[in-house]
């Protein structure tokens, strides 16, 4: 199956198009890539990106910004549910780096699902959103994202939020980037390895 024309018009300069990792029959929206001249790069990638974009535009700075890094991969799909069943399948990613306008739920969708299932045991990865406006900068943080990347995509700045989400590391003190992810309600308050207090009574008891 051809690719569909807006992935092609930002695959074919940067990244060299490979195989998807569904196989031939893989949906049109969804794409691998990784550093052209590295042909061994998915066996032996250090980092691997989950790209959830339908913007050609956006998705061509993602890359360009990553481009000649070694060890780099990128995975992209063209919707956040794509994006959700894609790491619901069981695929290792070490970052989601989403596109907030992407169509139809957005960004803020996406990173709530993905905070839910880690909440709920699940092996996720750290989000980065990439936003169009400082004033999503409060969702961006109510929708627990890691980080955020205001657009366009500076390369060095948005590369170096990258691996400092990764790494869990602090964010770099650079313009147009930043994270407070809101607690969420899941999340006990204090120290995570301390036992959780009792609220209520014994089982068959009154609270006191």
């Amino acid at each position: 199956m051809a690719p569909a024309a807006p992935d092609d018009n930002y695959a074919t300069t940067t990244l060299k198009n490979t195989v998807a990792p569904a196989g031939v029959n893989s949906p049109p929206d969804q794409r691998r890539w990784q550093n052209a001249g590295s042909a061994d790069l998915d066996r032996n990638c250090l980092v691997r990106v989950l790209l959830v974009c339908d913007n050609p535009r956006v998705a061509s700075q993602v890359s360009s910004a990553l481009l000649g890094e070694p060890g780099v991969e990128i995975f992209a799909v063209g919707t956040p549910q794509r994006g959700v069943a894609v790491l619901d399948d069981g695929d290792a990613f070490d970052v989601v780096v989403a596109d907030n306008d992407t169509a139809p739920s957005g960004g803020f969708y996406l990173s709530r699902e993905i905070k839910a299932r880690g909440q709920m045991g699940q092996d996720v990865p750290p989000v980065i959103l990439l936003l169009a406006r400082e004033q999503d900068i409060f969702l961006s943080n109510w929708s627990q994202a890691d980080a955020y990347v205001l657009k366009p995509v500076d390369p060095f700045n948005f590369s170096e939020a990258l691996h400092s989400v990764v790494a869990g590391a602090p964010l770099p003190a650079l313009p147009g980037i930043g994270g407070d992810p809101t607690p969420s309600l899941l999340d006990v308050p204090g120290d995570d390895d301390a036992p959780a207090e009792q609220i209520g009574g014994s089982i068959g008891g009154t609270a006191p």
